[in-house]
């Protein structure tokens, strides 16, 4: 296994997560997830959405979002029943993937709970940086958001960086 890429993926897959639970805390649990790409280079999320993001909201969101990264929460997993997690508070949106007897629940500090068999990181903070790059309209009704975390998310920045730096100097204003 390919440490470097393992970390990046379980960096983007936390980050789902966290992206999910923000959604439904703002935005209430019609935000259902329709799908989504955890890949060690960014991640995409696909979710049941109506409403067009306003460019301050997609900054609220990613606010929101970095603070949790800062505050380090850990990840803890359990294995239970999958009534027993649902019970619990669990979420669970694909109900026909899970065995009913024995589910693994992801718990990210007071911030998310839901069935996920995927890799994740210990505590919050070894994420570093999350940007949303884009929300677009995949299908009517159905929003993907393309985000980057950790290093991309801050080879990101350095880029944006780079061309605000480069305007300043060009047009002489600060």
């Amino acid at each position: 296994v390919d440490e470097k890429k393992r970390l990046l993926t379980e960096c983007n897959h936390t980050a789902t997560d966290i992206l999910q639970a923000i959604l439904r805390k703002e935005y209430g649990d019609s935000v259902k997830q329709a799908g989504s790409y955890v890949g060690s280079d960014f991640l995409t999320f696909d979710c049941f959405f109506q409403k067009n993001l306003s460019n301050e909201e997609i900054l609220n969101i990613e606010k929101n979002i970095n603070s949790i990264i800062l505050n380090s929460y850990n990840v803890d997993y359990r294995n239970v029943s999958y009534d027993d997690a649902v019970k619990d508070g669990a979420m669970a949106f694909f109900t026909e993937k899970y065995n009913k007897d024995n589910v693994r629940v992801v718990s990210i500090g007071n911030v998310s709970k839901e069935l996920c068999g995927g890799t994740h990181v210990n505590k919050t903070g070894e994420i570093g940086l999350f940007i949303i790059k884009e929300v677009k309209t995949v299908s009517s009704g159905t929003k993907r958001f393309v985000c980057l975390a950790s290093d991309r998310a801050y080879d990101e920045y350095e880029k944006w960086k780079d061309v605000i730096n480069y305007s300043i100097s060009s047009f002489k204003c600060q």
